[in-house]
């Protein structure tokens, strides 16, 4: 008789709190949702899979052993959710178990301020030391900055614009310092934000895109941010008056 491809298994009792963890770490209400959404969908063979990546981004090494034992191959996946959260020894265990994609590994790790996981992606190769930059930005990891610079990175435009969405004031300050010239489209992403400092920066660099700005912080409801940009706008239209007027008595 064939085997009933729906039938309980000891993975389906993990998933249903049938079974329970040695070292005491039980599932969180979200990671047993994960799990029993995918039971829900009645595909056994995505279970392991499922499971990996879950335990993987909870930090559960027992059931990430679990997984991996029943036959998870997505590697990839689970050692992403690792290194953003942090789970060194997790990704220790994909990294053995077969994981590969080093880079974007680097990047959550990045992005997460995990200096030691960048570290060990760096010491597998890793590369796309301009990606790892911006996703470090965007979290406002100075350190982790600082070392893709080291390595080579140049998407200065980029990672400013990364760091501005979030008010990481110094590190648009350091994007400037060391290139960066797009000022109109970083000042749009820290106006949506409500970032008052990091606009001012930006406006002292030079942006001059006050309308976009406006409408975007508008529309996310910063009214501090759309009177900074007013002010600025009337002061640079009345600057630019008194120019003109001094250029046209130079010529009379």
């Amino acid at each position: 008789m064939a085997a009933n491809p729906h039938a309980p298994t000891p993975l389906t009792a993990l998933a249903r709190g049938r079974t329970t963890d040695p070292d005491s770490s039980p599932f969180t209400e979200t990671f047993q949702k994960i799990i029993l959404n995918n039971l829900d969908r009645k595909d056994p063979w995505s279970l392991p899979d499922c499971l990996l990546r879950a335990a993987a981004a909870s930090g559960h090494e027992y059931y990430v052993d679990k997984a991996l034992a029943a036959g998870a191959t997505d590697f990839n996946w689970a050692i992403f959710g690792a290194a953003k959260m942090g789970h060194a020894q997790i990704v220790e265990l994909l990294i053995a178990a077969g994981a590969t994609d080093f880079n974007w590994a680097m990047c959550f790790a990045a992005r997460g301020g995990f200096a030691e996981i960048v570290e060990r992606m760096i010491a597998e190769d890793a590369t796309n030391f301009n990606e790892a930059m911006c996703f470090a930005a965007m979290g406002g990891h100075a350190q982790i900055v600082e070392r893709m610079i080291g390595l080579g990175a140049t998407s200065f435009n980029q990672a400013m614009a990364c760091a501005a969405w979030n008010g990481h004031a110094q590190l648009v300050e350091r994007m400037i310092a060391a290139g960066g010239t797009t000022f109109n489209w970083a000042m749009i992403d820290a106006a949506r934000g409500g970032h008052a400092q990091t606009v001012e920066i930006l406006l002292a660099a030079g942006a001059t895109d006050f309308n976009s700005a406006m409408c975007f912080a508008a529309k996310e409801g910063h009214a501090e941010i759309v009177e900074l940009l007013r002010v600025a706008k009337a002061l640079r239209m009345a600057e630019a008056e008194a120019e003109g007027a001094g250029a046209a008595a130079a010529d009379e």
